[in-house]
């Protein structure tokens, strides 16, 4: 692979300077969130219990879903993530593998 080559896509992923492949993630639906401008403490509480707050912003989002699927692919391992605290999506995954 030459030296200075720019991106190239490889089956619906893109390589950098001739690489390997990386996905091609869409992550413009951060901008939608319902949390936009909110202090991002609220989504980081010290335990499930204090997730109320972050889970009301959550639960009229629009982009919700999206956000879940983020957090669940990418591994989040703190806060609230699409209405669901780390141990709620701990337990997504649990499932999720179960039925795979």
């Amino acid at each position: 692979m030459g030296a200075g080559r720019g991106p190239t896509i490889c089956r619906g992923y893109i390589t950098a300077n001739g690489g390997s492949c990386m996905a091609i993630v869409d992550m413009s639906w951060r901008s939608k969130g319902a949390c936009q401008g909110l202090d991002a403490e609220i989504f980081y509480p010290d335990n499930d219990e204090q997730a109320d707050v972050a889970k009301s912003v959550c639960a009229d989002c629009t982009v919700r879903i999206s956000c879940l699927h983020h957090a669940l692919d990418n591994r989040e391992h703190q806060g609230v993530w699409g209405g669901a605290t780390a141990s709620e999506r701990r337990r997504l995954l649990r499932q999720r593998r179960r039925t795979a």
